[in-house]
């Protein structure tokens, strides 16, 4: 677990959050990014994930990593 602290984003600023995410992701390079369905999460993980160039899968039912492949494999 990783945290950004600082005191710009003491209070929820779309476009500040957003810039420290993907600033994280870029330095952990982490291979799946798990987000809350919060109207925050809702807000942020699919703009993050244009900046990232990565997929998004919201709303899952289930979500599980497949032992051969070790890609992810969400049901929605």
């Amino acid at each position: 677990m990783f945290t950004v602290e600082d005191p710009l984003l003491k209070a929820f600023q779309l476009e500040l959050y957003l810039e420290a995410l993907a600033n994280l992701c870029r330095a952990v390079q982490p291979r799946i990014l798990l987000m809350p369905r919060t109207e925050i999460g809702r807000d942020t993980a699919p703009r993050l994930a244009v900046r990232l160039g990565v997929s998004l899968a919201q709303d899952c039912l289930e979500v599980r990593c497949d032992p051969a492949t070790k890609n992810l494999l969400a049901t929605r």
